[in-house]
């Protein structure tokens, strides 16, 4: 489990490409509650294959993630690999999408993520 908070800078190298990624990519608009984009263009994934349309508007998800932001921003720890869970519990995946998480280190890759949209000026 990879427990960080925002004043946390043991950046992993993973977590720097992701960082770098997603301010390219979505610049100031990226919102943790477009998880599904984020992540898809994170890991190079067209398409979730069978991850159903509703949950990419699950209002109770969207919830816990904004709370998980708030914790964040208030320098609370978070852990990356509740949150994991989280996405995998709630989401349906196929074999190969959830070993391709699982072998591009998703935890640093959500940090990655929880950075680039809470602290969108950091320089790597």
């Amino acid at each position: 489990m990879l427990v960080k908070n925002k004043d946390c800078t043991d950046y992993t190298d993973v977590t720097k490409i992701t960082y770098n990624l997603v301010r390219a990519k979505f610049g100031y608009s990226a919102r943790i509650v477009n998880i599904w984009e984020i992540l898809r263009a994170v890991l190079s994934i067209d398409e979730f294959e069978i991850l159903t349309p509703e949950l990419y508007n699950n209002a109770s998800f969207e919830a816990y993630l904004i709370d998980r932001q708030v914790d964040w921003v208030n320098g609370k720890d978070v852990d990356f690999g509740e949150i994991y869970e989280a996405i995998l519990t709630i989401g349906d995946f196929t074999a190969t999408e959830k070993r391709t998480m699982m072998y591009e280190k998703i935890e640093e890759i959500l940090w990655g993520i929880f950075l680039a949209i809470c602290n969108p000026d950091l320089k790597f």
